[in-house]
């Protein structure tokens, strides 16, 4: 199930990064705003999510940059504890430290 907005367009590392959620079982709803990604687990209790923005990392060193019209979806994310994540590896990690 997918919700994509048409004039959204997703980072380049997003569909890697659900490819290895779903392999290891979460399941993963693209819904693009006002973060990219909703994640449950067969194992949580009904109703429990996590929502994930990816990124793809930038220049050589690999750090997360982000451009000034995102600005709106920072605050978002540092109001609602919402992580950003740049690989699958990192994403699991973190869904498994805050699994409910």
């Amino acid at each position: 199930m997918s919700f994509r907005r048409p004039h959204s367009k997703p980072d380049a590392s997003t569909q890697t990064i659900v490819d290895e959620l779903r392999a290891v079982g979460y399941v993963v709803i693209y819904v693009s705003r006002p973060t990219d990604l909703l994640v449950t687990h067969p194992s949580w209790p009904p109703n429990t999510f996590r929502l994930l923005e990816c990124k793809s990392p930038k220049g050589k060193k690999g750090v997360l940059k982000l451009r000034k019209d995102q600005d709106d979806q920072y605050r978002f994310c540092m109001e609602h504890g919402v992580p950003y994540v740049v690989t699958g590896a990192g994403a699991i990690m973190w869904l498994q430290s805050n699994a409910p």
